[in-house]
């Protein structure tokens, strides 16, 4: 029970970590189609 409860946590601090990183990449994506063009 406490290791699948370990895990839950340890998935949660991953998606916290990923998903700022993941809207970071899509805004840098927008500002370089931008000056691109």
């Amino acid at each position: 029970m406490i290791k699948s409860a370990f895990t839950l946590i340890e998935l949660l601090i991953v998606v916290a970590i990923a998903v700022p990183n993941f809207l970071n990449v899509q805004v840098r994506a927008k500002f370089a189609r931008i000056s691109a063009e």
